[in-house]
């Protein structure tokens, strides 16, 4: 029979370390290509399930550029409107209508 719950041998700051690495490629990929839908599609799934496989939170960058609720990676106003109020930025994907804000400092 099989263990339940059975970890990794790989230390917990070795396994950390490696999965910011992966997160750091794949907002480059974000930011570097945004015109290659399809890479850029996969780019933003894949650092939302490092971040949540790996238990660690999305950079502050990686929150700017994609959804949280459909992941898809937002490329400026095509997919996402942004508006600025009272030292408030608002952000709204317009594929799924959800909206985020950020306070400014």
């Amino acid at each position: 029979m099989a263990k339940s719950g059975v970890r990794s041998n790989r230390p917990k700051k070795s396994r950390v370390a490696s999965a910011k690495e992966h997160q750091n490629r794949l907002i480059s990929i974000l930011e570097n290509f945004p015109e290659n839908k399809i890479l850029a599609k996969s780019s933003a799934k894949q650092l939302l399930a490092v971040s949540k496989k790996n238990r660690i939170p999305l950079p502050a960058k990686a929150k700017l550029l994609i959804c949280r609720k459909c992941s898809l990676p937002f490329s400026n106003g095509d997919n996402v409107r942004i508006r600025l109020r009272n030292g408030v930025k608002m952000v709204t994907c317009l594929s799924c209508d959800d909206t985020r804000r950020y306070i400014l400092k």
